[in-house]
């Protein structure tokens, strides 16, 4: 069986908000990529999900929620937090804008011994506050989750949940939300998780 095949199988699971840690470093992110989670940081820790500001704290069961932009000094952290065995065998999601180079920056981590089991990214531009208000959901659902259940699923579950709610639906609103169902699974150069339609 190869890595991706492995990594694919074996993709770590959510059992409540303690199976979630958002590494916050402010030492290596910016404040501008922080901000969208100091705006929900009360709801993330009432979920149950913890905060953690150091790599070495990180021992979530196997989910690590990451966030930045994609520029040089947000990729030179990821790669430090592999090259450390920190995403060993995780689940990564990476909460920032795509970059029409992700999969091949991810390729690199995805196929060493130490490596993750995947990432989970988006791979269009995003307003923030729809993304806040997406994760706002998915905390509060975090209450909910009575079997072990897969992230992804999780995620475009609070997506549509927000959809619903959304009053004023503008191009841009609509445009937002068709690119937050774009978001894919990587567990191999070319294994992705398939798209899912939203409905209102």
């Amino acid at each position: 069986m190869d890595r991706g095949q492995q990594n694919a199988e074996n993709l770590p699971k959510v059992k409540n908000g303690k199976s979630i840690q958002l590494i916050d470093d402010a030492s290596r992110l910016s404040a501008e990529d922080r901000l969208i989670f100091r705006g929900i940081e009360d709801a993330l820790r009432q979920a149950g999900i913890q905060i953690v500001e150091r790599p070495d704290q990180i021992s979530a069961d196997n989910v690590l929620v990451l966030t930045g932009s994609k520029d040089r000094t947000f990729r030179e952290f990821i790669l430090d937090l592999h090259r450390n065995g920190h995403l060993r065998n995780r689940l990564v999601v990476l909460l920032s804008c795509g970059d029409g180079n992700d999969a091949s920056f991810l390729s690199q981590m995805l196929s060493a011994d130490n490596g993750p089991r995947g990432f989970l990214y988006f791979r269009d531009q995003i307003d923030p506050l729809t993304v806040q208000a997406v994760l706002e959901d998915f905390a509060n659902r975090m209450n909910k989750v009575e079997n072990p259940a897969n992230f992804r699923q999780l995620f475009l579950d609070s997506v549509e949940e927000t959809y619903r709610n959304v009053r004023a639906r503008s191009p841009q609103v609509e445009e937002d939300f068709r690119r937050l169902r774009r978001c894919l699974i990587q567990v191999s150069q070319s294994t992705r998780a398939p798209e899912r339609q939203i409905t209102g």
